[in-house]
């Protein structure tokens, strides 16, 4: 055990101090009998919390070398919500990615990302209905993880009025993408499906 009697802001105000902190980090991990932890130097920034990777990829490092990440992500920062397989981050860049494989659970209903609050879900027998709620004049985006690929997807307006809008599927994923106007007292959202229980499938 190493103890340092600096306060941890004193790491970051100058170069004297943050060489002390990499250093004794580095001679700490270099006693360790665990293969595991070892120091190995990165140009980079990961960290995980649940389905979310973050990351970012610094210009005055180590290498100039970008980031590769492999698997089936969500970019949260594509206004469309993109799935992609292979994610490259290039120095002085950053991502935001939702991990697809960190949750299997292929059963029920789960939006993964929208720019509109999700108020209420309810189910039916052949479909769900979704109440969510955004700003004016921010346009309405959502990707949702489904089972089966939808029949159609439902606009409810005010007059309880029905109307049919475009969806994209992605089968690898099994989620679907769609637009939609964004309205501060709710937007219903209808998804139908085939007359089957997918909460048991």
């Amino acid at each position: 055990m190493t103890i340092l009697p600096n306060h941890p802001k004193e790491f970051a105000q100058n170069e004297q101090n943050a060489k002390l902190l990499k250093d004794t980090v580095k001679k700490a991990t270099e006693k360790s009998a665990q293969d595991s932890f070892r120091w190995d130097e990165k140009n980079y920034l990961l960290l995980r919390r649940g389905p979310y990777v973050i990351s970012s990829v610094m210009e005055e490092s180590v290498h100039m070398e970008p980031l590769r990440l492999s698997g089936l992500y969500v970019d949260l920062l594509d206004p469309n919500l993109s799935i992609k397989e292979e994610v490259t981050i290039l120095p002085g860049n950053q991502s935001l990615l939702y991990d697809l494989n960190s949750q299997t659970n292929e059963t029920d209903i789960q939006v993964i990302a929208s720019s509109s609050r999700m108020e209420s879900v309810e189910k039916a027998h052949n479909e769900y209905s979704i109440l969510m709620k955004g700003p004016l004049h921010v346009p309405g985006v959502c990707r949702i993880r489904y089972p089966v690929k939808p029949l159609k997807i439902l606009i409810v307006d005010e007059q309880n009025k029905e109307k049919s809008i475009n969806f994209e599927w992605d089968q690898r994923s099994n989620t679907f993408f769609f637009y939609y106007k964004n309205n501060p007292e709710g937007t219903k959202i209808k998804i139908l499906h085939y007359a089957v229980d997918i909460s048991s499938s």
